[in-house]
């Protein structure tokens, strides 16, 4: 989170928020801050993160204010383009996918 002034006190609140969840992780990297999502287990069997770029807080945000763990599962699931492992296909999940997509069409 190297470009931490681009941020607004709304995106530091949020991200503090996910973080008080265990939603997010913050990392220190050559000295800069960096905020991961773990996903381990859910997209394969091993220890996994996806990165979360300052600007995407929000999203993280709405799709968990929204649909709890399966909305980041399908927020992580978008960013990817890829699904995850069956047992995270639950029917919250889809309904996140279809929720994602209508968010992301209402910001592009």
């Amino acid at each position: 989170m190297g470009e931490s002034s681009a941020l607004s006190l709304s995106d530091y609140e949020q991200l503090v928020w996910l973080a008080s969840r265990g939603i997010v992780v913050l990392c220190e990297d050559g000295g800069n801050w960096r905020a991961m999502v773990p996903c381990g287990d859910v997209f394969r069997h091993a220890a996994d993160a996806e990165d979360l770029d300052p600007w995407r807080v929000a999203e993280v945000r709405g799709a968990y204010g929204e649909y709890g763990w399966d909305g980041v599962v399908a927020w992580i699931s978008e960013r990817r383009g890829t699904e995850p492992m069956e047992r995270f296909r639950t029917p919250e999940y889809l309904k996140a996918r279809a929720f994602l997509e209508y968010w992301k069409d209402g910001v592009d």
